[in-house]
This record gives structure tokens, sequence and C-alpha cells, in this order.
């Protein structure tokens, strides 16, 4: 009897420690799913945000208006930045009215394809919590919810380095247990990574990185390895040609646009900016490290079986290496451009936290939190984004409703964007009801600035130090006064 007894007590105990975990793995299901939706949300919401500096380029390329031969010719081919997006972002201008919030639709698009082809594309091996903890990340990550609607390449190249990578991974799991890799496969993972490598400089290298990788494997496994090399050695060669026409862009820029700083503290503030606060940076740092240590302490065939692991290691490993051998010449260290490389991150995170999940479930609790911390990240710093952070738009509107001035001067040297798409810029900012006449500073003209002509003069984006190096060249007088707008426009005003 008492045998039966404890038989009894011992499964009502596994019954409701049974329940229990249910009752943690659904609520922090929900959770997830709640804050995923939020951050998808504030994607729309972002719609109504005005301009920042940088997108008024992409809607000078975009702007029909503007002869399609003087976008190509005179700007894109003439830019570091590459084209594909604002070629695909001019298309988009074309068939839907061309305004900001229309604009912004394109990037939201791309960047809900990301979460949308990663639950489809990714690796049969992986259960459904993986692949719903991957798509979460993609959606609730602050980083790319903040960049998500913004007019740049940012979200396209997020979205084809999402399936570029997926792709790969599939390919590794099909080197490993030997089956056939249709050319559906193949044809997609090049495909992309073409795609992404026209569309922002570190999904190129990713891209590149991650064939290297294949390339690896091929000749471990002594498969494909004719055709990944070949296949490459294409992409390779219908991407090279814009390696001049960047290397040209660089050096016109050299003198000015390209700054140096100190990798140390560029390293922890692009993780601020893509990952968020301290405290969130060490949590998923210990993540990383207890999650590293275990998959090799209890796992076995590490090399053939985590390349889920292994891939994006390589890859934010390689990557970094090349960054830094490239920033002797042109720092490339810059908060926004990592944001390219989450994808790759997120999938070496939720391999981790997954085998970590096989052993205690409790860590489910972690993906929730993680979101929770990202959506509410996102609420007190970024949202929302309603003004432009140049200062331009004030300026103008200073010069033009205080001052009365029948012309204004603008020095155009700190607009580092092609000359042709200078004026356009400057005309965004422009209040619709501005009534004086917009001057280019120049070597000639410069003398309107002194008195007794006394033009008023805006510099964009300029330090005192800048401004004091332009007075020097176009050798015209700095006023007592200057009034600051934002963070780096000066109005210089010369009659107080």
């Amino acid at each position: 009897m008492l045998k039966y007894n404890g038989c009894i007590s011992l499964t009502y105990n596994i019954t409701m420690k049974q329940h229990l975990r249910n009752i943690v793995v659904g609520l922090s299901l929900t959770a997830t799913v709640l804050f995923a939706l939020v951050m998808i949300g504030i994607r729309f919401f972002a719609l109504q945000e005005t301009f920042i500096y940088d997108e008024v380029y992409s809607w000078v390329t975009a702007n029909p208006a503007i002869p399609f031969s003087t976008i190509w010719h005179d700007i894109l081919l003439k830019d570091v930045n590459l084209p594909l997006f604002n070629l695909v972002l001019r298309a988009w201008a074309h068939v839907v009215p061309f305004t900001d919030a229309w604009l912004r639709a394109l990037s939201v698009i791309f960047s809900l394809l990301g979460i949308a082809v990663a639950w489809f594309l990714a690796p049969r091996s992986w259960p459904k919590l993986e692949k719903f903890a991957f798509c979460s990340l993609l959606a609730g990550s602050y980083g790319l919810t903040n960049y998500s609607h913004v007019v740049r390449s940012y979200s396209m190249g997020i979205l084809f380095t999402v399936i570029f990578n997926l792709l790969a991974l599939r390919i590794l799991n099909a080197f490993a247990q030997e089956e056939k890799i249709s050319w559906k496969c193949w044809a997609g993972f090049y495909g992309a990574g073409l795609i992404a490598a026209y569309t922002h400089f570190f999904a190129c290298g990713l891209f590149f990185i991650t064939c290297l990788f294949l390339f690896f494997y091929a000749c471990a496994y002594k498969r494909d390895r004719a055709l990944v090399f070949w296949a490459t050695a294409l992409c390779f060669f219908l991407w090279v040609p814009w390696l001049y026409n960047t290397y040209a862009s660089l050096n016109h820029f050299s003198s000015g646009w390209w700054y140096e700083t100190n990798k140390v503290l560029s390293s922890w503030q692009i993780l601020l900016f893509c990952l968020g606060s301290e405290w969130m940076l060490g949590g998923l740092l210990l993540l990383l490290i207890v999650g590293l240590v275990s998959v090799s302490f209890n796992e076995k065939n590490i090399l053939k079986k985590r390349t889920d692991v292994l891939l994006p290691l390589f890859q934010v490993i390689m990557l970094v290496a090349v960054l830094l051998a490239l920033s002797g010449r042109y720092n490339l260290f810059t908060e926004r451009y990592f944001l390219i490389t989450l994808p790759s991150l997120f999938i070496l995170l939720v391999a981790l936290w997954i085998h970590l999940y096989k052993r205690w479930v409790g860590v489910i609790v972690l993906l929730p939190l993680f979101l929770y911390a990202n959506t509410i990240y996102h609420f007190n710093y970024f949202f929302p984004r309603l003004t432009e952070f140049s200062g331009l738009t004030p300026a103008f509107t200073y010069v033009a409703d205080t001052l009365h001035t029948p012309k204004v001067m603008v020095l155009l040297d700190p607009i580092t964007y092609p000359e042709a798409s200078q004026w356009p810029f400057v005309h965004y900012f422009l209040p619709k009801e501005y009534p004086i006449e917009v001057i280019g500073v120049t070597e000639e003209n410069a003398h309107q600035i002194n008195p007794p002509e006394s033009v008023p003069v805006i510099v964009p984006l300029c330090s005192m130090y800048r401004l004091i190096m332009l007075s020097v060249k176009y050798n015209f007088k700095l006023p007592d006064n200057l009034v600051v707008f934002q963070q780096s426009c000066i109005a210089q005003n010369p009659k107080r």
C-alpha cells in the first residue's frame, strides 16, 4: 500500500513539474509574440517620421523630376555607396506616390520580408522553436527596428543576408548528411549573395566570407568543390567592376570625410548601437560564453554538426579582421554599418540558446526578457524620431522668418555626396514658403559674407574647427555671433 502511494506521489510530482514547465513555456512564447508584434507595429508607425540627413540623398536619387541619366552618371557612379538599393527605390517611386512615407514603406517591406523568409528558409534540421526564436529576434531587435524604415540600404541588405546565410546552412547540412543539393538552393544562395554584394559593403563582405567557409567544407567533404569555387569566382567577377569606382570615390573623399576613431571605443559604441544597454550586452555575453563552453564539452562532432555555431563565428571574426586591415586607410567602424551583421549574430545566439534550452528548460525565459528589454529600450530612446538631426530645416526657417534677408549663402563643402546631388539635397530642407534666394559659396562670391554686403551663410554638419578651416579656404571673416541649430548645423548671421 505504501509502495502504491509512493508511485502515485511520484507520478503526481512528475505531472506537476510537467504542468509548470508547460505554463512557463507557454507564457514565455506568448510574451515573445506580443513584444515582437509591438516592434513590428512600430515599423508602420515610423512611416510618419522625418527623414534623417542621409535619407535625403536617397530621396534625391528616387526623385522622378531628376533625369535617370543624371542620377546614374553624375550621382550613383560618383558615390561610395553601392547603387542597387537606390535603383530599386527609384523604380518603386515610379509605382507609388512620391512621398516620404511611401519611400519609407519600401524599407519596411524589406524588413518584414526578412522575418518571413527566415521562417521558410530555415534549415530543415531546425526545430520550430529555433525558427521561432530567430524570427522573433529579427522582429524584436531594437537595432533592426530602429533602422527598418530608414530609406537606405540596410533593410534590403539584411533581407538578403538572411537569405544567403540560411541557404548556406542548408548546403552545409546537406554536406554533412551526404544529401544532394538542388540547383535551386545553389542558385538562391549565389543570387541572394550577389544582390547583397551590390546592396551594402558589409553584406558583400559577409557573402564572400561565407563562400570561403563553404569552400573549406566542400574540400573537407570532397564534393562540389569546383562548383563552389567557380560560382564564387563568377560572383566576384560580376562585382569587381565596382571596386575601381569605389576606390576612386574613396580617394575623392579621403581628405575630409573619413576620420579616425579609437577602435576599442568604436567597438563598444557599435555594440551599444546594435544591441542595447550595458546590462543587455552583459547578458548576451554571458549567454555566448556559457553556450560556447557547453557546446564544446557536451556535443560531439562539432565541426560536422554545429555549423550554425561555426559559420557565424567565422563570419564575424573574418569581417572584423578585414575591417581592421582596411582601417589603416579608411575608417569603417561606424555603428549603423554593423546592423548588417545582426542576422549572423542572431543565428549564433539562437543556436546556443536552443542548446542550453535542451539542457535547462528555464532558459526559455531569456527570449521574452531580451525582447522586453529591446522594446523598452526602443521606446525610451528612439520613439518617435520626429526631428532631423542636422538642423538644416530650422536653420533655413530662422533665416527666412527671423532675419528676413533677400538671400542666403550655403557652404556645400560639408555635403560629401556627389556634386550633382547637392542642390536637390539642400532644397529638400527649405520651407515650402521659402521667399529668399539660396546661393552656393565659391571662392568668387565668398566676399559677400563679409561686411558691408553681409549675406548670412549656413554651414551644414559643421564643427567650429571645420568652420574656421572653411573661412580660411574661402577668405571670409567669421562673425562674432553664431546661431547653432541641432548638433552640427551652424547658421552665421553677420548682422548681429
